[in-house]
């Protein structure tokens, strides 16, 4: 037995009264885990969305750079082929290049490293505040439903005693009546 109808059971209430109740207190108590849900789907959103756009920012610059080592590799053959005197000179020259062109890349990718953990940083102050939030959410719910729970059962106390009340009256009404027509009313 369901817990309402026990309740309904005990109190001597009707179905109809509570009916609404209970649907208000179902859609109170379905809607908390669709707006954990909804929360949670943003979060994953968000941080895969910052994972993939950090992903292909350093594929790209390793692209780049691949495109950009192999131009100066072809660059080098065709002075080789066309200077045979100056290969020595070329290759201090392309060595120097690539050795300045791999620290600046070096430091563009130490760059993007502390932008990635700072907006990481940034995600989980983010995600925290917002299970923050989730936790106050759900504790004013759950003082709604209890509150809510209380002041029917308040109510339904209140309407017991009244048909109580009116259902005693009604039996010494009765009672009356058929004492009136010379009947007892606990023969009958």
């Amino acid at each position: 037995m369901f817990y309402y109808e026990a309740f309904v059971y005990q109190h001597n209430c009707n179905w109809s009264s509570l009916y609404g109740l209970f649907l208000l207190l179902l859609k109170t108590i379905k809607i908390l885990p669709l707006i954990c849900t909804f929360i949670h789907a943003c979060v994953c959103v968000i941080n895969t969305a910052l994972q993939c756009e950090s992903v292909r920012k350093i594929q790209s610059d390793r692209i780049d750079l691949s495109t950009r080592m192999r131009d100066m590799e072809q660059k080098l053959q065709h002075e080789r082929q066309d200077h045979r005197d100056l290969i020595p000179k070329l290759k201090v020259k392309a060595c120097l290049y690539a050795f300045v062109y791999l620290a600046l890349c070096q430091e563009e990718l130490r760059k993007e490293k502390r932008e990635r953990e700072k907006m990481e940083q940034d995600n989980d102050a983010t995600i925290s505040d917002l299970l923050h939030k989730l936790d106050n959410m759900e504790t004013h719910y759950e003082k709604v439903l209890h509150d809510t729970l209380d002041s029917l059962s308040s109510q339904l106390s209140v309407a017991r005693q009244r048909w109580e009340d009116n259902s005693t009256a009604l039996h010494q009404n009765y009672k009356g009546l058929l004492s009136e027509f010379g009947l007892n009313a606990l023969d009958i």
